[in-house]
């Protein structure tokens, strides 16, 4: 798990090439003002843009095997927690069509995901978000995924 500044996105290319070509795609259009929905950029690369309302009560922890997310907020803020790895254990029902994974567990550690950051996961690194910090509030992401094979 990587949480760092926006800034800061391509000293972290070494370990995911793709992050060059998502820095691309940032700074070749606002994707704020584009619609909700998945764009295909290649068999290795897409994004999902999405807005909602952020909650209080944390949904499980998710997980993935053959993408890494990048998550990057496009509007507001959002609480992002993190799990230990072993916890992943306790999913009883992967998908793997989807790529996706859930299970209960308590937080390890917690970030403020905003316009300035990014968090990376990497495959089997449980995480959840969509977190309000106070009172719910309208949030937009985008959330990168690559695949990455361990």
């Amino acid at each position: 798990m990587i949480f760092d500044r926006l800034d800061n996105l391509l000293d972290y290319a070494v370990l995911l090439p793709s992050l060059e070509r998502i820095k691309t795609i940032l700074d070749s259009q606002n994707l704020s003002d584009l619609p909700c929905m998945r764009y295909t950029d290649s068999d290795d690369l897409y994004y999902n843009i999405d807005s909602y309302t952020t909650i209080q009560t944390p949904k499980q922890f998710e997980f993935h095997r053959q993408f890494a997310d990048v998550q990057i907020m496009l509007q507001g803020k959002e609480i992002h927690q993190i799990s230990d790895r072993s916890n992943t254990s306790l999913s009883n029902d992967f998908d793997e069509k989807r790529d996706i994974g859930f299970f209960p567990a308590d937080s390890t550690a917690n970030f403020i995901a905003d316009m300035n950051h990014f968090l990376i996961y990497l495959p089997n690194e449980p995480h959840r978000s969509q977190i309000a910090i106070d009172e719910p509030s309208a949030v937009k992401k985008v959330v990168f995924k690559i695949r990455y094979l361990l």
